[in-house]
């Protein structure tokens, strides 16, 4: 069976990956700061395998994303879905976060630092 790819079908693929990406990112900061703000070793060993499985995650979906067209206007909208998202995760998790050692500057750009990690991965196949 043939499986014929349309801009509609595209485009769902494409922002399930983005929101995917986005969410993989942010739990970076996350289980950093859940493995510094616990004393279970059973949780910390949890976190750091966590840390370790999500950074080939996050390089495959910036990876795919370059599949796409990445206009500038695909740029502000990871943007704007990596802050809204934010600025949700921060006020449900602020207190686990300030226990693993995150004010919210420091959470913001963490993670900001992410984004623009993925979105240059996702640029630098289509030049190549």
């Amino acid at each position: 069976m043939r499986i014929i790819m349309t801009k509609d079908f595209a485009g769902g693929i494409k922002c399930e990956v983005t929101v995917l990406v986005t969410a993989e990112m942010i739990a970076l900061t996350y289980y950093d700061a859940l493995a510094k703000s616990t004393d279970s070793p059973a949780l910390k060993s949890i976190c750091e395998q966590m840390l370790h499985d999500e950074i080939p995650h996050i390089m495959f979906q910036s990876y795919t994303l370059s599949f796409f067209e990445n206009s500038m206007k695909d740029k502000l909208l990871r943007i704007l879905l990596m802050e809204g998202t934010l600025l949700f995760v921060w006020g449900a998790f602020r207190k686990i976060y300030l226990s693993g050692g995150y004010g919210f500057c420091s959470f913001l750009k963490e993670n900001l630092g992410y984004l623009r990690q993925s979105v240059y991965l996702a640029r630098s196949r289509r030049q190549n």
